[in-house]
């Protein structure tokens, strides 16, 4: 067997791994068309011989390290790497002075050359490391004598890894676990179930996230060109972990998660939106960079569960339970799952494995995207855009018979009153009512039940008189309405909130007197509009009635009665109940898109895709709607219960013999 390879080497080489492949990237970035052009209108055009020379630099220097791992030579790699770090760290910062920001080619620069420096600084770190140990101890600590012949890697393997040389997930078994780690065979079986849960579901997040990066691009800030530097890290990092999910790993792994989690953390609460008017993208956006760090949270509370109980078992038992090893899976069964591509009928050609397992694969992910737009994400969106439909009755409801009516008279306006211009209270049987210069001056409307106002005879008139130089206006010169000009709201309850925001206002200018006729209407709203979201289960209405302007006139009694003022700077509003004799006419709230009803939703086509691949394949995929992600554990499960059916049913068969009507031919 080939002997473990040291900590830090498989850092470095899993750092220089990561660097290539970025400044490659850089490179061809760097000779974009429009950032080309870019840099040929530049004064400074030299600056962009200075990166091509950096990323130059940066790709031959760690080329070089494939064929030279020896230890000692981080006497000369530590000053080159500050170098280079130096470079493009001065450079990042010229570059975002220099070229402009809507230019597409920058931000995908700025994502590249951040996510380049973290590596670059990482493997600094990791250099300075060895030296200190190696000057503290007098000794270096990677020796090149570990490096043997079974155990030394070629350049090519270096980068891509080797395939079967080295203990790192390829169909082997990690021998004596429980004795080396005090873990007990239900407990490795969780933890590597668990881990290869989350890798799965990180990944499964973060390639659609960073998909969703050019049509996110305008709604960008600094902290989201982080968070995407930082993401290319985490999917390097889980990728590699698909390849190492034995328990030495989290030597290595746990401060990697603890990197990435204290650098995004500060600014989860500041990625993408969930307002309202927010688009499809940005919602998306949000959710996945939430489930990616839920994930992570949930793999360093799986690593610290596992060195707590290392721990504690090392330090306060002596006896260890016996564990004869626990196998894992090759890469692609880590990140796609066992159910998928194992053989279901004999004679099975792997091409045939081929494609069901990758027909399957498209399979949950489209359920996966149904599942994310109709569960949560129309959800979510209804939670601030509520649907309506129009109900039609000639009654009206009657749990507002027994209310009563309270006209709610509010100005709003866009300037600074003397006076709250959210709402003035009107008691019945005051003749005038004034509040600053808001001034009501004839108000004949008697307290009756709403059911009294179906009434003919009730026709309560409301005269409203605004004093616009008492305001502060100017209306000798025509200025711009918006600011010149007031908004009248009536309603008919008390809540001011509720009257602003359901209620449409009528403009009002200077010098008008007019005459409008009001109706009311009825709105169903939704008393937990959140919970609501949930189902239809959760539904419960409260019902209001608002009031809607039918027409306005000119007031024909402006110049004949002594109650109407007139003048340049004074306007009155005259407004009359009418006596509606038709049907009333309510606007309910509802929810088009629920989270249950998105899972009836996805129930439904799982049906309709298991059937076309039963008709493709002639089997089913296995019972869970997600067994990729689960398949695991119910392929350990069935492969354990099948074992034990046959054993008991050779032993029945060598005691009563052959069934009937099975011969031995």
């Amino acid at each position: 067997m080939p002997t473990k390879m040291p900590l830090l080497l498989s850092a470095r080489i899993y750092l220089l791994r990561f660097v290539v492949p970025l400044c490659i990237a850089s490179l061809l970035l760097l000779f974009s068309g429009p950032l080309f052009w870019e840099y040929m209108v530049l004064l400074n055009q030299w600056q962009h011989w200075f990166a091509l020379g950096m990323f130059s630099f940066i790709l031959v220097h760690h080329l070089l390290l494939t064929f030279n791992l020896d230890p000692f030579y981080g006497l000369v790699d530590l000053p080159l790497l500050l170098l280079e770090l130096a470079g493009i760290g001065y450079y990042i910062q010229f570059f975002t002075k220099s070229v402009p920001q809507d230019l597409l080619s920058f931000k995908n620069c700025l994502v590249v050359y951040c996510a380049l420096a973290t590596f670059l600084f990482l493997e600094a770190l990791l250099r300075m490391g060895s030296l200190i140990l190696y000057l503290s101890q007098h000794h270096v600590l990677l020796h090149h004598q570990t490096l043997i012949a079974e155990d030394s890697l070629k350049p090519y393997q270096i980068m891509f890894g080797r395939s079967t040389s080295i203990r790192f997930l390829n169909g082997t078994t990690v021998q004596n676990m429980s004795t080396q780690y005090y873990v007990s065979s239900s407990q490795m079986k969780f933890v590597v179930s668990g881990r290869r849960i989350l890798l799965q579901l990180v990944l499964l997040s973060s390639f659609p996230c960073m998909g969703l990066l050019p049509s996110v691009w305008q709604s960008l800030a600094i902290r989201d060109f982080f968070w995407f530097s930082m993401l290319v890290f985490i999917i390097l990092h889980h990728l590699v972990s698909c390849f190492n999910l034995e328990f030495e790993y989290g030597s290595a792994d746990l401060p990697a998660l603890f990197f990435e989690i204290t650098n995004i953390a500060p600014h989860m609460t500041e990625l993408g939106s969930t307002d309202s008017w927010a688009s499809t993208s940005l919602i998306t956006y949000k959710i996945l960079a939430w489930v990616i760090f839920i994930s992570l949270v949930l793999e360093v509370l799986i690593w610290v569960g596992c060195v707590a109980l290392y721990i504690t078992q090392h330090v306060w038992s002596s006896t260890t339970s016996n564990f004869s090893g626990q196998k894992v899976s090759k890469p692609h069964k880590v990140l796609f799952g066992h159910a998928a591509w194992r053989r279901h009928f004999s004679g099975e050609t792997n091409i045939i494995r081929l494609s069901r397992g990758l027909f399957a694969t498209i399979l949950i992910l489209t359920l996966l995207s149904s599942l994310v737009i109709n569960a949560f994400l129309g959800p979510i969106q209804e939670t601030g855009i509520t649907p309506t439909k129009d109900l039609r009755s000639l009654e009206p409801p009657w749990i507002l018979i027994s209310e009563t009516i309270t006209l709610n008279v509010i100005l709003a306006c866009n300037f600074s009153c003397p006076y709250d211009p959210q709402a003035t209270y009107l008691s019945p049987h005051i003749v005038t009512f004034a509040a600053g210069q808001f001034q009501v001056n004839k108000f004949n409307c008697d307290f009756y039940l709403f059911m009294y106002t179906l009434k003919p005879d009730y026709k309560p008139e409301l005269l409203i008189t605004l004093n616009f130089t008492g305001m502060g206006l100017q209306v000798s010169t025509m200025g711009d309405l918006s600011t010149d000009s007031v908004q009248i709201i009536i309603g008919l309850t008390n809540d001011t909130r509720t009257v602003f925001e359901r209620t449409v206002g009528t403009t009002i200018i200077p010098g008008v007197n007019l005459f409008g006729v009001m109706t009311w209407d009825f709105r169903q709203l939704l008393k937990r509009p959140h919970l609501s979201a949930f189902g239809s289960l959760f539904d419960s209405y409260e019902t209001i009635a608002v009031s809607r302007m039918l027409s306005v006139y000119p007031d024909p009694l402006a110049s004949e009665s002594p109650l109407i003022q007139q003048g340049r700077d004074v306007s009155s509003f005259r407004v009359k109940i009418q006596s509606d004799l038709s049907e009333s006419k309510v606007l309910q709230e509802y929810r088009s898109r629920s989270v249950l009803q998105g899972f009836s939703q996805v129930g439904g086509l799982w049906t309709f895709l298991t059937g076309v691949f039963a008709a493709i394949f002639g089997t089913f995929p296995d019972s869970s709607p997600f067994f990729p992600l689960f398949s695991e554990t119910l392929f350990r499960n069935k492969t354990n219960f099948i074992s034990r059916i046959s054993s008991l049913y050779a032993a029945e068969e060598n005691r009563e013999g052959l069934p009937r009507g099975i011969s031995e031919n």
